[in-house]
């Protein structure tokens, strides 16, 4: 069992990876994602047939999506300022700590030493890597922002994962309801430039959308 955990972080944090590359590299960043985020929608829609409802996890599923919404803007707002290989890896090395700290103190979570240690050095290494070359002041506040946000929905998932029914239940909802919500606030935000952004990238923004609805 750990080790099939070990395997799927390693995926989802791969997966994110290449995202948020594809992100990165779009003309209208908030376009692209309302085209990954609205893909990832359809694609998990047939399963909602298949899978209960998320009865005892709506409150966290509304909890989530408001969460992620921030956190895509903060992630846009930092790839407009910063390069991917400095904003990125201040993200997601931040995230760790974060979401430790705040699932102890606020959930009783169990961590024993040698797992606060293992985050703690894994901490520090990506944010070293990071750090080398610092981002100013305005980069730095995005990317932290983005991270205590990948935190915050690391904890609210792992709390909505166990009151739904099962696993899959409040995946597939969390994936509909972010998808929907973050592709229609997005796509009106952008207007026409939606509207050209998805006639150019609409290929890419379903191909990125398939591993978001996979991870």
């Amino acid at each position: 069992m750990n080790q099939t955990a070990a395997l799927l972080m390693i995926a989802s944090g791969a997966i994110h990876a290449v995202v948020n590359a594809v992100v990165k590299a779009g003309g209208d960043k908030m376009s692209s994602r309302a085209l990954i985020d609205g893909a990832s929608a359809i694609l998990v829609m047939p399963l909602a047939f298949v899978v209960p409802l998320p009865e005892g996890a709506w409150h966290w599923l509304l909890a989530s999506t408001l969460v992620h919404f921030c956190y895509l803007y903060f992630l846009i707002r930092a790839f407009e300022v910063a390069d991917m290989s400095t904003a990125y890896p201040i993200m997601r090395g931040s995230a760790p700590v974060i979401a430790a700290v705040v699932a102890v103190l606020m959930f009783d979570e169990p961590i024993s030493w040698a797992v606060a240690g293992g985050i703690g050095l894994v901490t520090l290494g990506t944010l070293a890597v990071a750090l080398w070359r610092a981002p100013d002041r305005r980069a730095l506040g995005w990317a932290l922002a983005t991270g205590a946000t990948v935190a915050a929905y690391t904890v609210i998932d792992a709390q909505g994962v166990r009151a739904a029914p099962s696993a899959a239940s409040y995946f597939v909802w969390v994936f509909m309801a972010l998808g929907g919500f973050i592709a229609c606030t997005f796509a009106v935000w952008r207007g026409p430039v939606f509207l050209s952004t998805a006639r150019q990238q609409w290929k890419p923004g379903r191909l990125a959308g398939a591993p978001v609805a996979a991870g």
